[in-house]
């Protein structure tokens, strides 16, 4: 190990970032500490006693919501939305940290 080499970056081989630069950090920074996700509901009779959860990978219904995908952009959850039959179905905005939780109370049972 004594013939690795250390180099240290000189400071100077880094210009500062501008206010843009800092601005788009900081936006992509939000983004991905956003729990935020989406995910494709139905609910058969609009009661909420029969809710199940939309599974893209396997195209199935799931009565658990950690077995159905989750979307990180709206936008990619109206593009399959937007190619179902829409009786009973909505986009869910659902909360990671939430789901996360669901999931553990049910290993604890």
């Amino acid at each position: 190990m004594s013939d690795d080499i250390i180099i240290e970056d000189d400071p100077e081989d880094f210009p500062p970032l501008s206010d843009e630069d800092v601005a788009e950090l900081q936006r992509r920074m939000d983004d991905a500490e956003d729990p935020t996700r989406y995910m494709i509901k139905s609910d058969l009779g609009y009661s909420g006693s029969f809710i199940l959860w939309y599974n893209v990978t396997d195209d199935t219904w799931c009565s658990d919501q950690i077995s159905g995908t989750m979307f990180k952009r709206l936008k990619h959850a109206e593009a399959v939305f937007d190619q179902m039959d829409r009786s009973f179905v909505t986009v869910e905005a659902v909360l990671i940290d939430l789901v996360e939780a669901s999931e553990d109370d049910e290993h604890k049972e």
